[in-house]
């Protein structure tokens, strides 16, 4: 009895799902495309294209417009990092980081050792948090949003945003073996609950003048796969799905974590599969979230994204042992956690 209630409080999770086939999703970081990888762009339902494209190739995203009217374009960009030298391509990035060195140094993070705070290597991370000195009344959020906003987001091409390093929190950075990130400037030991609640709420700061300045039907999107700033957010992208680090139920390698949170994190959610793609394709459809197949994959995986199944013509059930399905007008979806196998069958 007690087994049965579990699988029906679990099922009631997933009751928010609508009943649409399979959403595609393609997550496009580099900072140039040709117009073949615009035409191989543009099969998708949803692009992440990274903002460089809009100045180094803008007819490349309009091809992509006239081939699929229908493709939401979203930009991409890291307002967190820097790089820590000028980058081929990136006239953009090399723009606010040189405003940044010359004007704003204070804004770049340090370490309580005093040394540059670094998270991706060739990358210097930047105070977004609230805890971030102002001038004139701004700090690194604000003027980040308003480049952004002035520059980037002002270009119609787009129909969205999204943030990278989205996440609410930022203490699990280290320089080292045990330097801590230090967003108040005091070269003096850190505490990492009040470093993260500041973290939070600059981000949600940041994003929400976005949302402001583009009103309601401008898509906001944000990773990691946390439930954080859903106020303002349509959706998150989970890398490299399951993702292992999003709350307490670690099962199946955060996997029902994964899928509390999804139904959670609105329309546009994204799972992103790595070699592993039938399984990370099965498990979005069971609650309608998009696919994304790699990184900069130059290459539409037709033969996983073959839409043969119909619409859904129910919600996702969970039956004894965890297994988890899904029906559909021409098949059903099954999904094993406990295997990571994820299976397409059509009647």
């Amino acid at each position: 009895m007690e087994k049965i209630i579990r699988l029906l409080l679990l099922s009631s999770l997933f009751c928010s799902a609508s009943f649409s086939g399979i959403k595609t999703a393609a997550y496009w970081t580099c900072p140039i495309m040709s117009m073949k990888q615009a035409e191989t762009l543009s099969k998708y339902d949803l692009a992440i294209v990274d903002l460089e494209n809009m100045r180094n190739n803008r007819q490349a995203l309009a091809r992509m417009k006239v081939l699929n009217p229908e493709v939401k374009l979203i930009c991409y960009s890291n307002p967190i990092e820097i790089f820590s030298s000028a980058m081929s391509r990136r006239s953009l990035q090399n723009e606010w980081s040189e405003l940044l060195n010359k004007h704003y140094p204070f804004w770049l993070l340090e370490t309580d050792r005093g040394n540059s705070a670094v998270f991706y290597p060739g990358m210097r991370l930047v105070n977004i948090s609230s805890a971030c000195p102002q001038v004139k009344g701004q700090n690194y959020g604000d003027w980040m949003a308003s480049f952004l906003l002035q520059n980037v987001l002002s270009d119609t091409i787009w129909d969205g945003y999204f943030m990278d390093n989205g996440g609410g929190n930022i203490s699990w950075t280290r320089d080292g073996k045990s330097a801590k990130i230090d967003i108040f400037n005091s070269s003096m030991a850190v505490v990492d609950p009040l470093t993260d609640e500041s973290w939070s709420e600059g981000v949600h700061n940041f994003l929400k003048k976005i949302r402001m300045a583009k009103g309601k039907k401008f898509i906001i999107l944000a990773n990691k796969g946390s439930v954080e700033f859903m106020d303002v957010l349509d959706g998150r992208m989970f890398e490299g799905f399951p993702c292992d680090y999003l709350g307490d139920d670690k099962r199946d390698g955060g996997w029902w974590q994964s899928m509390k949170n999804a139904v959670r994190t609105g329309k546009y959610t994204i799972f992103q599969a790595g070699k592993d793609s039938e399984f990370v394709l099965a498990s979005a459809l069971l609650i309608d979230a998009y696919t994304a197949v790699g990184q900069d994959n130059e290459n539409y995986p037709a033969d996983l994204f073959q839409d043969e199944l119909g619409q859904a013509i129910g919600r996702m059930e969970i039956l004894v042992g965890g297994i988890c399905q899904r029906r559909f007008q021409n098949g059903y979806v099954t999904v094993i956690p406990s295997r990571r196998e994820g299976k397409i069958t059509l009647y």
